[in-house]
């Protein structure tokens, strides 16, 4: 804080004296409010924290606009009111400056924001919802505001049932929405990578080389499409072609009907050389339009063919195929700062591709750094021989964003992004598997500096466990001296207050003891991951540091933990009862080394989940991963027992020993003032923060 302003002013108003106490905080990079005239003390003001439409309050202290919801050419005060029924407090804007011309209302989120999404949609409390039975349009859909708070400062506002418009693209990944926080953030939950959109443009007639064209396929040159009016059922119209090496593609195809025909009939593939890489049907469409990702393409040669169409001379249809390519540029060998290359991999300059034949089964690995503050993408192409093959990974520091299992002879095209990138981002390829001298894998590893894409949804996003990692929950592989496999926590791990084992808390405090167990495994991945995704990218500004709760308080039932009486009761909770629980960098017990965690089983509880009915709310995802809460401890084999999410799984189904090995999907919370630039939040189109 860098200084202090207090005002003073006495206001007479129907023979009263008000003193109004303003106070505005000036903070270091926030700009002062200043105001010329202070308006009149008692208003009157409308409010949605009481039934009553209007309260008569007053203004207390002005609020620094910088850090408030108010729009631009509103001022923030604190307001008190005394309503018909009861009293009110709360925050609200004014228009104006002066007696006459203020409006006053209660504090509203800035519209455009994420918040006000949730704040905006809410169809009341939950006070009246069973939480022991799953939610439907009598018991709680879609946005709802958590019973008790709806007269704080910021109410915790929370998405429940099997729901689709709470999709946000953040730092080039899809989340869901979950809920509000105390402080008005927005929490969200990772929900795998994003489906880019780029700017292409479409190749000129001069980029083909035609292997053949079965029905004479024409070129337009006003719109770089080849066309074909097709008019003979009996003929397999086919175009093969290759197009210039190396670059980003994408193959549009379209089929539509002309004359009297409403319907489609028939079908497509897509070859890439003698291997078929998709297909399609278009049959009760009128229109279809296909796209495949053909990728980076090196002296491949793609064939599009259609089978059992149905037309005539009276009703033809038209076909239309086009190319696309995206102009990125391709690095050069300087702007590469490699650190590691393991089996000799070369650079060719000529097309700037790193270029391997592997010929035995040692791993190889090469990894670099590249030039900060840019977007890029990584392609790869290659062969394999009929007997070689293995697993290649592509990382960013240690968090994985591609891998796959090649091999049989079977052509290598793979194209992704790497994302924003900053020059402390470790970008790592590795191969393993097996080759010879007569059955090589011949691969080519490109990048390419990108514009960060026009547009991206979610339709492909769902993560599954090798996504981020799958792993044990236990901190060690080993059970302890004891032989437990002890829960500790999720966040900071160790022989240390309340960790409980089979019948009793561990009481171990030692140094000695703590050594080595300072960071449980899914807390590292989860660290590991922000700081290859979000730690010093433009995103990170956007963090809040928000608490995350995990809960390890023991029920009075031997065994078990209150999250397993809050489960069977139905009785979810969005407090953290523990100091010592309460995960935070700054705030909180300030254990945590980033402001990033895992969902509680009581927000799975008001997302929708129950005890004992199996349902599917928004948080299945196809894949089973962690929660942060334990459940019961050493009920089998000395193992404690922490929460899962996974399809179809009731609570009490999610139940899973802490040596089981599932996925992590991580937490973030945005600031209260975070914008999206468009979206609806659907899958097509998310809300999307700049």
């Amino acid at each position: 804080m860098k200084g202090i302003v207090t005002v003073k002013r006495k206001i007479l108003k129907n023979n009263l004296s008000f003193f109004l106490g303003v106070v505005a905080f000036l903070f270091v990079g926030v700009s002062a409010v200043c105001i010329t005239t202070i308006p009149a003390n008692e208003v009157m003001f409308s409010s949605n924290k009481t039934v009553e439409t209007n309260v008569k309050g007053a203004l207390d202290e002005l609020f620094d606009r910088a850090s408030r919801f108010c729009p631009n050419g509103l001022t923030c005060y604190k307001i008190h009111g005394t309503g018909i029924t009861n009293d009110v407090s709360g925050s609200g804007c004014i228009l104006g400056d002066n007696d006459s011309s203020g409006i006053y209302g209660p504090i509203t989120p800035k519209q455009n924001t994420l918040l006000s999404v949730l704040a905006n949609s809410t169809s009341g409390t939950d006070k009246d919802i069973d939480f022991l039975n799953v939610p439907s349009e009598t018991n709680g859909l879609g946005v709802l505001t958590r019973n008790g708070t709806e007269n704080d400062e910021y109410p915790i506002y929370y998405y429940r049932g099997d729901i689709d418009n709470n999709n946000v693209i953040f730092g080039g990944y899809c989340w869901k929405m979950v809920r509000s926080t105390v402080t008005g953030g927005v929490r969200l939950i990772y929900n795998g990578k994003a489906e880019s959109k780029y700017d292409y443009q479409s190749l000129k007639k001069e980029s083909y080389k035609i292997i053949s064209n079965i029905g004479q396929f024409t070129y337009d040159d006003s719109t770089n499409k080849w066309t074909l009016i097709y008019t003979d059922s009996k003929m397999t119209p086919e175009l093969s072609f290759k197009v210039p090496m190396g670059e980003f593609y994408q193959l549009h195809v379209q089929v539509s009907t002309t004359g009297n025909k409403t319907s489609l009939e028939g079908s497509g593939r897509v070859f890439i050389d003698e291997y078929q890489q998709g297909n399609f049907e278009f049959n009760d469409n009128n229109t279809i339009d296909y796209i495949y990702k053909a990728d980076a393409f090196y002296d491949n040669t793609i064939k599009v063919d259609f089978s059992s169409i149905d037309a005539s001379e009276k009703n033809p249809i038209v076909i239309t195929i086009e190319m696309i390519d995206k102009d990125d540029v391709k690095l050069p060998q300087l702007l590469y700062t490699v650190r590691t290359n393991k089996g000799d991999f070369t650079f060719d300059s000529n097309d700037n591709t790193w270029n391997i034949t592997i010929t035995d089964d040692s791993t190889k690995e090469l990894s670099f750094i590249l030039p900060g503050g840019d977007y890029y993408r990584f392609a790869i192409n290659g062969t394999t021989g009929d007997n070689s093959g293995g697993v290649y990974t592509v990382y960013k520091n240690n968090n994985i964003l591609e891998i796959n299992s090649i091999g049989g002879n079977y052509p290598i095209r793979v194209a992704s992004d790497l994302g924003y990138t900053t020059s402390k981002n470790i970008i790592k390829f590795t191969f393993s598997g097996g080759a010879s001298p007569t059955n090589p894998v011949i691969l080519k590893l490109r990048i390419v500096q990108s514009n960060a894409p026009i547009e991206k949804n979610c339709n492909h996003s769902n993560p599954n466990n090798n996504d981020i990692v799958s792993i044990p929950l236990y901190v060690s592989n080993n059970p302890d001296s004891d032989g437990n496999y002890r829960y500790s926590t999720v966040y900071k791990a160790g022989y240390g207050l309340s960790q409980i084992t089979k019948y009793q808390y561990n009481t171990r405090t030692s140094d000695e003891e703590l050594l080595g167990y300072n960071y449980s495994n899914i807390k590292k991945a989860l660290d590991a991951w922000y700081e290859g995704n979000i730690k010093e990218t433009p995103s990170e500004r956007y963090i809040e540091d928000s608490i995350y709760c995990n809960d390890r308080s023991k029920h009075v039932d031997e065994g078990s933990y209150c999250t397993y009486q809050r489960m069977i009761e139905g009785k979810p909770t969005t407090l953290c009862t523990r100091g010592e629980d309460a995960y935070g960098v700054s705030n909180g017990n300030q254990q945590l080394d980033y402001p990033i965690g895992f969902l509680t089983q009581d927000e799975l509880m008001l997302a929708g989940r129950t005890y004992d009915i199996s349902y599917n709310d928004y948080l299945n995802n196809g894949s089973s991963y962690w929660l942060a809460s334990p459940s019961s401890y050493g009920s089998v084999n000395n193992i404690s027992n922490g929460y899962i999410v996974n399809n179809g799984y009731n609570l009490y189904e999610g139940i899973d020993n802490i040596a089981s090995s599932n996925g992590i999907r991580p937490v973030i919370s945005l600031k209260e003032n975070t914008k999206y630039i468009k979206g609806d939040g659907t899958k097509d189109n998310p809300y999307i923060i700049n």
